[in-house]
C-alpha cells in the first residue's frame, strides 16, 4: 500500500509503492475524468505507453525535480486519485503537472483539501516560494477548487492543447507563498498536529 508521508483529515498523499498500484488506478480512469488531464490514462493510451510513462516519471524523481504521489482516502485506506509536481528548486517554484480524482470522489471537497495538502508540502515543507498549474478553461470544477485555496488566474493561452479534436484553451494561474499561509492559517495549523510537524 502507499507510504504515507503527509496526512491530512479526508484524505492524505504518499508515495505509490510499486507500479502495479499506479496502473490500477489509471485504468480505473474514464472519458469524462480523462477530458480534463488531456490524454494521460487507457481511454487514450495503451497499458505499455501508461508504464513508459510511470517509468519516465520514477527517472525524474530519482533526478530530483519530480514527486508523483497517490491521494489517499483515510476512511477506506484507498488511493482514489494521483498527483504530479515538478519543481525548479534553483528558484523555488513548482508547477503542478496534473491532479485528479476517480469520478465516484468528485465533488466532496477530497480534491481541495489534497490540493490544500500539496501546497502545505510544497510552501511550508519544500519551503518554496510559488507554485504554477495550467487548467483547461472548461474545467469549471477545478478552476474553483484552485480559487478556494488561493490561486489566481494569470493569463490564458490560446488554443493551446489538442486533445480530443479540438484545441483547447488553457488557464494559467499561480500561488505565492505568503498567500497560501494568508488563506489557510487554520489549515496548517491542522496538518502541523496531525503530523506532528514543528515549525
Amino acid at each position: 500500500m502507499v507510504k504515507i508521508v503527509l496526512k491530512g483529515e479526508k484524505v492524505s498523499l504518499g508515495y505509490f509503492e510499486n507500479k502495479e498500484e499506479f496502473l490500477k488506478l489509471i485504468e480505473n480512469l474514464d472519458l469524462e475524468t480523462e477530458q480534463f488531464l488531456g490524454g494521460r490514462g487507457r481511454s487514450i493510451y495503451s497499458r505499455e505507453v501508461v508504464e513508459d510513462l510511470y517509468n519516465k516519471d520514477i527517472e525524474n524523481i530519482k533526478q530530483g525535480n519530480y514527486y508523483l504521489l497517490a491521494t489517499v482516502l483515510n476512511s477506506e485506506n484507498k488511493i482514489i486519485g494521483s498527483i504530479g509536481l515538478k519543481l525548479k528548486r534553483e528558484i523555488l517554484k513548482g508547477s503542478a503537472f496534473y491532479i485528479y480524482l476517480l469520478k465516484d470522489y468528485w465533488g466532496k471537497g477530497l480534491g481541495t483539501e489534497a490540493m490544500k495538502l500539496l501546497l502545505f508540502f510544497e510552501f511550508i515543507v519544500l519551503n518554496l516560494r510559488k507554485i504554477e498549474l495550467g487548467v483547461f478553461t472548461y474545467n469549471i470544477r477545478a478552476i474553483k477548487s484552485y480559487k478556494k485555496v488561493g490561486f489566481r488566474e494569470v493569463s490564458i493561452r490560446r488554443k493551446e492543447v489538442y486533445f480530443m479534436g479540438e484545441w483547447r484553451d488553457l488557464l494559467l494561474m499561480d500561488i505565492l507563498r505568503e498567500e497560501f499561509i494568508e488563506k489557510n492559517r487554520e489549515f496548517i495549523e491542522k496538518i502541523k498536529k496531525l503530523n506532528k510537524v514543528i515549525i
